[in-house]
């Protein structure tokens, strides 16, 4: 699956503008998503949250506060 350039434009800017929201390890999370938005979809939840330097459940916390489910 991949994703195009509007659809990460709009990713990036609803990301961005709720990362005043999140809890500091759930932002280093946030910032994965948008430095690695092209490679998203083919990153695991583990694989995020390493890059991310925090736990899995981080992950889906901070999915969860950006209101994804």
């Amino acid at each position: 699956m991949e994703f195009d350039s509007a659809t990460r434009d709009g990713l990036a800017a609803y990301v961005r503008a709720r990362l005043s929201e999140l809890r500091d390890t759930e932002a280093r999370v946030a910032q994965v998503v948008l430095d690695k938005s092209a490679e998203l979809v083919h990153l695991s939840v583990s694989d995020v949250a390493a890059l991310a330097g925090t736990a899995p459940s981080t992950v889906v916390r901070a999915c969860q506060r950006l209101g994804f489910r």
